[in-house]
């Protein structure tokens, strides 16, 4: 091209783009060639405005475009919500070098912005604002989400604490390593039981060579599975009672037992009522309580009814064996082998 017919810079940028094509997405030539179409407006100011012509402003650019003459014939709406804006020039048609002779109006100091100038500046502050509205909502569910994380991290730190303080009052109602007669009596004092408690010996228990039988009362399924595999890990002996009531009965049917393993909780018949019921006929057998509750108040009401011990649920395979061999002679001798069970593979 004679460089003495050269025409202006941004117009021969704008064409050579339009020409070139690297971006059809974002800017093109219309159907018959006599217009361009910004297809995307916020994706061309982004990337292809800033290349080309060293800014992103798209108002700038719109401006400049109306300086050379350049009018916006329409805005296309995208199914996607998007608007595309199309505009033309006597001059400027796709394969004509008439582009050349495209000059600059000229204008005043003092003249105004055209309306489409003042338009599309308005549309382009509008998507400003909006863009600044979501980022404030973006800011305020993040400040809302970092208040919720610091609540639950103090409520689960409050679990543990609370976790941590039950473990320590079931070890002092025990005495730590010292048992008494009865786990709670360094605690609740002999005079609150209502029935006398047990002897050091119970007359049941019998030589260390044989198995020991225990009677497990539980109804949920899964515990139940677990104390079962534990019992015949201990190699005892054992019946199982789906609630109180089949406790009472097992109990009273002339079998004795070594030990009883007592949930709490449990339908037709709980475990305080069924022990309250075996102690009017049974006052030596000892019976520890299965359950989660294990407060100072819960691990009261499971003395004063005749329960010598409790062992809290999820319970762990040695917290079971520790203290199944308190109150029986044969699973304390099991448990010189505890060794032996822990090593014991899983099937």
């Amino acid at each position: 091209m004679d460089p003495t017919t050269r025409g202006s810079a941004f117009i021969e940028k704008l064409y050579t783009l339009l020409t070139d094509n690297p971006s059809p997405e974002q800017i093109s030539w219309g159907d018959s060639g006599e217009s361009f179409i910004i297809q995307d407006p916020i994706e061309f100011s982004k990337y292809l405005l800033l290349e080309h012509f060293k800014h992103s402003n798209m108002a700038s650019f719109v401006r400049q475009l109306n300086k050379y003459d350049f009018h916006k014939v329409r805005t296309i709406k995208k199914p996607n919500g998007q608007q595309a804006w199309e505009f033309v020039h006597p001059k400027f048609r796709k394969g004509d070098s008439e582009w050349i002779h495209i000059k600059r109006k000229e204008t005043t100091q003092n003249s105004r912005k055209s309306n489409n100038d003042e338009e599309e500046e308005s549309e382009l502050k509008k998507r400003m604002s909006l863009l600044d509205e979501q980022q404030l909502l973006m800011n305020d569910s993040i400040l809302a989400l970092t208040a919720q994380v610091r609540q639950l991290s103090k409520e689960l730190a409050d679990v543990r604490h609370l976790a941590r303080a039950q473990q320590a009052t079931i070890e002092q109602l025990r005495g730590g390593n010292q048992y008494p007669q009865n786990a709670y009596s360094e605690y609740y004092p002999p005079q609150a039981y209502h029935y006398p408690p047990p002897q050091p010996s119970y007359p049941n228990q019998v030589a260390l060579s044989s198995k020991a039988r225990v009677l497990l009362v539980e109804d949920n399924q899964v515990c139940r599975a677990i104390a079962i595999r534990m019992l015949e890990r201990c190699g005892c002996q054992f019946d199982v009672a789906i609630d109180g009531l089949d406790a009472v009965r097992k109990m009273s049917s002339g079998v004795r037992y070594d030990l009883v393993l007592m949930d709490i909780s449990m339908p037709v018949l709980d475990g305080v009522s069924a022990t309250s019921r075996i102690r009017e006929f049974d006052r030596s057998t000892p019976i520890i309580s299965l359950t989660a509750s294990t407060s100072q108040r819960d691990c009261h009401v499971y003395s004063s009814i005749g329960m010598q011990d409790v062992l809290p649920k999820p319970f762990a395979k040695d917290d079971f064996v520790r203290t199944l061999s308190r109150w029986c002679t044969k699973i304390q001798d099991l448990s010189l082998n505890d060794d032996k069970i822990r090593e014991e593979p899983d099937t």
